[in-house]
């Protein structure tokens, strides 16, 4: 008989707070207004998976303060599970992101120095809770420091040949102290993955200059599937059974230039899940990361599947 699962997805990593500018088109410096809310790449994709209808887990660490407690209060509205979710009273603080609103050349101000979410333990995980979910996202960034990058290892390791691992690659310049670190930790990690996804930059990492040459590289080393998100907004799809799907982006006009790819790992991994074909997950993932765009926040811009199917049709060619 086949173990009932009590999730489909379990994301893990950063969940901090995001002061978005109410402001259009405006420099930070004439800006008066901000809307607060949740972000943190896996924070955004939990929410994106949970508002489709999905139902999800969330593994992380935030401070012992009125942000911490936000961070878990939202993410509970958003019908995300957050046992997972520990308070950290080491003195770490949960992590803050100050943004413009505008479509291109937007400024964001992040603030992570000792952010909790990099304060996730081994001893976190607990290995009952971890293995109720059919799948585990893991965020790049999570691998940037100790004692989380220990943490997801031990995650790798439980998983392994049980539950299906999903790495998004996630790359923030500023979480690490050089590139070359970064790739080298994500081809790590990627190879001991299911899925991969990652933007041009992000797979550019991974050793070789050309993005195709280092995707065929981790298919021919046995990972499953690897999404690439492209700068234009259209996506990649390469298996190792040999498939190879494109498609293209649907065309908005932007109000901000992030949330977009967290959006498409949602849908993506959403419609993946109720068994549509591939070229279908792509243009759901593809449509949902348009969609946030035109939004004026990350997670509370997500789409349901109502919005998103009536999206498809309005802007579908």
């Amino acid at each position: 008989m086949k173990e009932k699962k009590s999730f489909d997805m379990i994301c893990l990593g950063r969940a901090g707070v995001d002061l978005y500018a109410l402001e259009p088109n405006l420099d930070f410096v004439d800006v008066k207004h901000f809307k607060k809310s949740v972000g943190g790449s896996p924070a955004n994709i939990a929410v994106a998976l949970s508002t489709l209808g999905s139902k999800v887990g969330f593994i992380g660490k935030v401070s012992d303060d009125p942000f911490g407690r936000y961070v878990k209060s939202f993410l509970e509205e958003k019908g995300v599970d957050t046992e997972g979710l520990m308070i950290d009273k080491s003195g770490a603080r949960t992590s803050l992101a100050i943004t413009e609103m505008k479509p291109n050349d937007c400024g964001v101000l992040f603030y992570r120095e000792r952010p909790s979410d990099l304060e996730l333990l081994p001893a976190d995980i607990a290995e009952d809770y971890l293995m109720s979910s059919k799948g585990v996202l893991l965020s790049g960034t999570a691998l940037s420091r100790n004692p989380s990058r220990e943490a997801c290892f031990k995650v790798l390791d439980l998983a392994k040949g049980k539950i299906k691992v999903v790495f998004d690659l996630d790359y923030r310049v500023s979480a690490w102290n050089k590139a070359e670190e970064a790739g080298s930790m994500y081809k790590e990690v990627g190879l001991k993955s299911d899925i991969i996804i990652g933007n041009t930059e992000e797979i550019g990492l991974l050793g070789n200059k050309e993005v195709e040459r280092n995707i065929e590289d981790l298919i021919e080393n046995g990972v499953e599937m690897v999404i690439h998100k492209k700068a234009d907004g259209g996506s990649d799809l390469y298996t190792k059974e040999g498939t190879v799907l494109k498609v293209k982006a649907f065309k908005v006009k932007a109000q901000k230039p992030f949330g977009a790819g967290d959006a498409f790992a949602g849908a993506f991994l959403y419609s993946m899940m109720k068994g549509n074909p591939l070229e279908t997950c792509l243009l759901w993932g593809n449509a949902a990361g348009a969609f946030n765009v035109l939004g004026n926040t990350c997670s509370e811009s997500m789409p349901t599947e109502k919005e998103l199917m009536k999206f498809i049709k309005d802007y579908g060619e």
